[in-house]
């Protein structure tokens, strides 16, 4: 519920972005994902979430959603790759706007329930990406780098 509560202090008119506190990408393209916006305002079913999908880290080899095209999706699309949700997305106030504030949510059943409807899109991100969660998998990216 941390992104309900935050709503707020953010005031997004539409979209805003969230990059989770536990990634690290180093030259993360921000400016061209918020290029996206007006992209993604000009749809006529706006997407409520735009999702960077990384290739499967080998901590999650089975990735969490799939993606064809521009679309993602929870369930097995022809053709689709299944990628991990790299925790950097644009999302859409009106996804929240059902929660209530003093009620702990969790982001991927929203996203599952919008998926459900075709209303997340996303795009993969080949760069630097990094899910450092764990304390060991940031002694692992801080050994890498040193």
């Amino acid at each position: 519920g941390g992104i309900r509560k935050a709503l707020p202090l953010l005031n997004p008119s539409d979209y805003f972005l969230v990059i989770n506190g536990d990634v690290f990408s180093p030259n993360l393209p921000i400016d061209r994902l918020l290029d996206q916006v007006a992209r993604l305002r000009s749809l006529p079913n706006q997407p409520l979430a735009h999702l960077l999908m990384a290739p499967n880290p080998s901590q999650h080899p089975n990735g969490d959603f799939y993606l064809k095209d521009s679309l993602v999706a929870n369930d097995p699309l022809d053709g689709a790759e299944k990628l991990t949700f790299s925790g950097i997305g644009l999302y859409h106030r009106d996804l929240f706007k059902d929660l209530a504030l003093d009620e702990p949510t969790k982001l991927a059943p929203l996203l599952r329930e919008a998926m459900a409807k075709n209303r997340v899109s996303g795009e993969k991100y080949t760069g630097p990406w990094h899910d450092v969660g764990t304390p060991q998998r940031l002694q692992e990216l801080n050994a890498a780098n040193e």
